[in-house]
């Protein structure tokens, strides 16, 4: 599923300067295209109903990231952790198969072992789909490296105040091989909010160019935060992740930063 909205700019066709020779030549796939008073009219209300949708009062949406442990948890010892997105914009937001809700979580080694002790369960959420892939054995994988990797989308009305979670299990082996200590990047999808030009379902390219306009000048209408450390909110840069072992983790109304990631 591609999220990230395409700005392509097409070529502008050269002005025809001779008579058209022959009726059934092919229009050169480079010519601009025509756009109707009314085709305009209609993709400007899409832009203005979408821009309505994804914001409250006027303002952009707000979606708050939390991440929780078991109070008093120990590095290392850590058996689950829930990623929680929660709705605080002021108003129900809609997530559609177009601009659905989505997170990319990248499960990391924070240390090397030669035997890993630890493995992940199978990730679990209260809506929405979830999938994931693995990247082979982690024994001797320099820090940094992907165990795992998660893409979470949820399409529906997520209610003002609401939240849908995700919840990574991890599990442990026998401790004499040593335990693996690992960190978590979370990444909102870039959702722009936008509509399509597909789902205009307009013919033959027709007013392409108009919409492309539109959309360079498009501002994405969904802001993201993270909650970490005791009760603080960091923003989320638009296209950027958030690493645990920076931000920390919000446990209960408690939180504490994991200097070696969480876990």
């Amino acid at each position: 599923m591609t999220e990230k909205i395409s700005r392509r700019t097409l070529t502008k066709g050269m002005a025809w300067s001779v008579p058209v020779i022959a009726a059934t030549s092919a229009v050169p796939a480079y010519a601009a295209s025509y756009c109707s008073t009314e085709n305009q009219a209609r993709i400007d209300r899409a832009f203005t109903e979408a821009a309505a949708m994804y914001q409250c009062n006027g303002q952009p949406s707000q979606l708050e990231i939390n991440v929780y442990q078991p109070v008093g948890a120990i590095n290392g010892y850590v058996a689950g952790t829930a990623i929680n997105v929660r709705n605080i914009s002021g108003c129900d937001q809609v997530f559609t198969e177009d601009n659905p809700l989505h997170l990319t979580v990248e499960i990391l080694n924070n240390n090397v072992i030669d035997n890993v002790g630890r493995g992940l369960a199978v990730p679990s959420t209260s809506n929405g789909t979830l999938t994931y892939e693995d990247f082979g054995s982690m024994a001797n994988k320099p820090v940094g490296t992907v165990q795992r990797r998660i893409e979470w989308y949820f399409v529906g009305t997520l209610r003002d105040g609401a939240e849908e979670d995700l919840a990574v299990s991890f599990g442990d082996g026998a401790t004499g091989v040593g335990r693996w200590t690992n960190y978590m990047v979370i990444t909102p999808g870039e959702t722009s909010g936008a509509p399509t030009y597909d789902s205009l379902n307009l013919s033959n390219e027709e007013c392409r160019e108009y919409f492309d306009a539109k959309m360079e000048t498009w501002v994405p209408t969904v802001n993201w935060v993270f909650r970490g450390r005791g009760d603080a909110t960091y923003p989320i840069p638009y296209g950027s992740g958030i690493d645990t072992r920076v931000t920390g983790n919000h446990s209960s109304g408690v939180g504490s930063n994991s200097q070696d990631g969480i876990w």
